[in-house]
């Protein structure tokens, strides 16, 4: 069973004024856009963090039926913090969890499935982490197995967890992706016109 966690908590201070998890892209907002792909997807279970802009940002999403909300109340204190608000809420039946980014719009079901995918197929990922490559380059949504439940839980580092990557590095999987998908995240007005 793998588990996405959902991160919305950011307060998006290189977009400027507004939050970008609210902007339009298409028809549908940032936020919603990256939930649909997850929704659309064979995950699991999804779990949306959110902290800046909680209401606006919870109320932004449909489908809240089909996922578990939890607000990040620490989130100033920077990225960790969300993904560990989200993988205590994630249910005690997951081999896994997927952290993605709530403002990767681009990233489509094909994509999430083709991780999936990767991740099943191989014989044994009770101790790996996967990550997607593309032109040799990483990018996200992450894997990682349940075994690093504790060391996420227990990391320090404000920024996300690389430093778990770096220090099991012999149990990192890759998966080669066939877009720049993994590299499409929205920090400034400039990533957002490129959207457009």
């Amino acid at each position: 069973m793998i588990s996405a966690i959902l991160l919305a908590a950011g307060s998006s201070k290189r977009m400027g004024e507004k939050n970008k998890l609210l902007l339009k892209v298409g028809e549908d907002q940032v936020l919603q856009k990256s939930l649909n792909a997850l929704l659309n997807s064979e995950l699991d279970e999804i779990v949306l963090v959110t902290g800046f802009e909680n209401n606006l940002v919870s109320q932004s999403v449909s489908n809240r039926d089909q996922i578990t909300i939890v607000k990040n109340e620490l989130h100033n204190n920077g990225m960790t913090s969300s993904i560990q608000s989200g993988v205590k809420a994630a249910s005690g039946e997951a081999s896994a969890y997927m952290i993605c980014l709530g403002d990767m719009p681009m990233l489509t079901s094909t994509d999430i499935n083709a991780l999936v995918a990767k991740w099943n197929s191989e014989m044994d990922t009770k101790h790996k982490i996967l990550r997607p490559v593309h032109n040799e380059r990483f990018g996200n949504p992450v894997i990682f197995s349940s075994t690093y439940k504790q060391a996420i839980l227990d990391h320090d580092a404000p920024e996300g967890c690389k430093e778990i990557i770096a220090s099991n590095k012999n149990q990192v999987i890759t998966c080669e992706m066939t877009n720049d998908h993994i590299f499409r995240d929205i920090d400034t007005p400039e990533d957002y016109q490129q959207l457009l």
